[in-house]
This record gives C-alpha cells, sequence and structure tokens, in this order.
C-alpha cells in the first residue's frame, strides 16, 4: 500500500507541475515574447552574433533586439506588464529584477532608436517601476502606460496615456558593451501626466 500511495502522490506532484508550466508562468528576471511578427534579432552571451528571436523565447538582463523592417515585438514582463516595439527598434535590457515573494519588478532598458510602448501591470506593486532610457533622456514609471520615440536626430519624445511619468533630459551615450551601466547627468525630472507629451 505505501508504494501505491508514494506513486500517487508523486503523479499529483508532476500533473501540478505541469500545470503550472502551461499558464505560462514567467522565470524570474525574464520577459517573455508573446508576439513576433516579421523578423526579430536577439543578441545574448549565448549567441552574440545573434540570432532569430521566436514567439515563448525569453529576453533577460544585458540582452539586446532588433526589430526589423515591416516587423512587430511584444514582451510579457514577469509581473503581467507588456513592452512593445515598432519596426526597426533596437532595445538593450539592462536590468530586470522580479520577486516572485512580493510582485516588486524593476525594468530598466535602454531604447537605441524606434518607438516603444510600456504597460504596467493593473497588478504591480506601487513601488515597481519601468525606466526607459535613450540618448538624450529618461522616462521612468510607476502604473503607468506611455509611449517613448528615439530618433533618428537624437531627440526623444514621451507621450503618456495613463498615470504619470517622470521624464528627464540629458546627454547620454549607449550602454557599454560589457552590459555595465552608466548614469545619466543630474538634471530635474519634470512630471509628464495623462494625455501629455514631452520632447
Amino acid at each position: 500500500m505505501k508504494p501505491v500511495f508514494s506513486l500517487v502522490l508523486a503523479l499529483v506532484i508532476v500533473v501540478l507541475f505541469v500545470n503550472k508550466v502551461s499558464q505560462g508562468v514567467i522565470p524570474d528576471g525574464a520577459a517573455i515574447a508573446t508576439q513576433v511578427e516579421g523578423t526579430v534579432i536577439v543578441f545574448t552571451h549565448e549567441a552574440p552574433a545573434g540570432r532569430p528571436l521566436s514567439a515563448n523565447d525569453s529576453v533577460a538582463k544585458n540582452d539586446r533586439v532588433e526589430v526589423q523592417a515591416n516587423s512587430r515585438l511584444e514582451l510579457r514582463l514577469p509581473d503581467g506588464g507588456q513592452v512593445r516595439l515598432s519596426e526597426t527598434a533596437r532595445l538593450t535590457v539592462r536590468m530586470l529584477k522580479f520577486e516572485k515573494r512580493t510582485g516588486y519588478q524593476y525594468l530598466q532598458a535602454f531604447l537605441h532608436n524606434g518607438k516603444l510602448w510600456a504597460k504596467a501591470s493593473k497588478r504591480a506593486m506601487p513601488d515597481s517601476s519601468m525606466d526607459v532610457t535613450t540618448s538624450t533622456g529618461l522616462a521612468a514609471g510607476k502604473l503607468t502606460v506611455y509611449g517613448m520615440d528615439a530618433e533618428e536626430d537624437a531627440s526623444t519624445t514621451i507621450n503618456v496615456y495613463e498615470g504619470m511619468v517622470q521624464a528627464k533630459s540629458s546627454a547620454k551615450e549607449a550602454p557599454p558593451a560589457d552590459g555595465t551601466t552608466g548614469s545619466l547627468s543630474e538634471a530635474l525630472p519634470i512630471s509628464v501626466r495623462a494625455l501629455q507629451q514631452v520632447s
């Protein structure tokens, strides 16, 4: 009787694990590609020369994604938030922290060029944040929906659709190849509220 009970218990544990995985559990510190339209290339430590990104692939710290012409990418963050990139956009994930126990999440990314749209999860913790830097500025948002354009002339435009974003303007070079993070020079942040735009 004891071996039968042990076998049943083991099967129950396996079924619960498979069920949890099938519900789309996201590993700590990784975003999942939920939509890949066209061609998107991801550059990682394992694939420094780049490889095509497919749906359900993960994007983690120090990974760079490049969305090709006539293509789109949508990423789901660990807490359920979303980041979308338009065609010809390039983004490096500089940091992505997620604590399952508390639900705290911190995303720091560098938008080299192109258009980005970010939406915080409705269940995001109040201290969670999505910070996106370009060569000329920074947008830091909590419980918000905003768009950010890094133009070819090095200008940056921020559109806030919901909530509020703290924006800073400053000259900033692209992140170093070793993945270390730099800091923007001191500049007074401004608050950009819903339905406002700043360049």
